[in-house]
């Protein structure tokens, strides 16, 4: 199956402080005063191989426009539904980092397969999903998020689902600082002949990466299976953000002539800007 998955990026709602009521307080408190406080959740489902991957599907290209930030472009395989007036994919919106180091979305109207540009120029990309549909609710081609020759493929969003899926690929941008603050991982089984055995698993390589100098790849290291999931609050470090800082989720099936473990991850970041 192909990954699929959605995110939020928000300021600290009722349900996070009732969720992360502790974590929140300590960080308002702590440290200088916060110009920007904000919540990322990311979401998604796929499978895991037969090697060690990003859990990170549709991106053929990650977009690195740190010395010269870009525009983007969002096209739709699909020239007949997923256009204003029709009842596919409408618009869509991208989440990353702009040419001032700033987290913002940008919302695109869709036009079939003729590509569309935005106007904000980013240097980082993180996600996208759908912000609005006609009646199918969902997109009827692929959405790709590209580059002004389509040379370069960012962002996918399948077709029939609502969001690109990717559990990391979180750029923390200069002047801010992320940190991991809930993250849940498990199987989906699948019924029938395709269940997995009980002593099948995957292993989960969460990556901190501080700008390029070090890589904590080797040492946040996670097994699950059918009956155990990822700690939801395991140890991870705060991240100051520069240019190549980023956490990162890869992983890789236990049983490595299984390549059909669906794992479904629920993951939060906390990213913030102090005076």
């Amino acid at each position: 199956m192909a990954g699929y998955g959605s995110y939020d990026f928000r300021d600290p709602t009722l349900e996070d402080y009732i969720n992360f009521e502790h974590i929140l307080d300590v960080v308002q408190r702590k440290g200088g005063t916060k110009q920007e406080f904000k919540m990322l959740f990311m979401e998604c489902t796929m499978p895991s191989g037969a090697t060690m991957i990003a859990a990170d599907s549709g991106r053929t290209n990650e977009l690195d426009a740190v010395a010269t930030p870009i525009i983007i472009y969002a096209i739709s395989s699909d020239n007949v539904e997923d256009k204003a007036g029709q009842d596919g994919a409408l618009e869509v919106t991208v989440f990353g980092i702009d040419e001032n180091d700033v987290y913002i979305e940008e919302t695109i109207v869709l036009n079939g397969t003729t590509q569309v540009a935005g106007v904000v120029k980013f240097q980082r990309l993180i996600a996208a999903k759908l912000t609005l549909c006609g009646v199918d609710g969902v997109g009827t081609g692929n959405v790709t998020i590209t580059d002004t020759g389509q040379a370069a493929v960012y962002l996918t969003i399948p077709a029939g689902q609502a969001g690109s899926a990717q559990a990391g690929k979180v750029w923390i941008a200069s002047g801010w600082k992320g940190l991991i603050i809930n993250f849940d991982a498990h199987f989906i089984n699948l019924p029938g002949a395709a269940a997995f055995s009980r002593v099948e698993g995957t292993n989960i390589w969460i990556r901190t990466i501080d700008g390029g100098t070090v890589t904590g790849d080797e040492l946040h290291q996670y097994t699950i299976s059918t009956n155990k999931v990822l700690p939801t609050f395991a140890h991870w470090e705060i991240i100051d953000g520069v240019d190549d800082a980023l956490f990162d989720i890869f992983h890789q099936s236990v049983n490595t002539g299984t390549t059909d473990h669906n794992v479904h991850y629920d993951i939060n970041y906390l990213l913030w800007k102090e005076a």
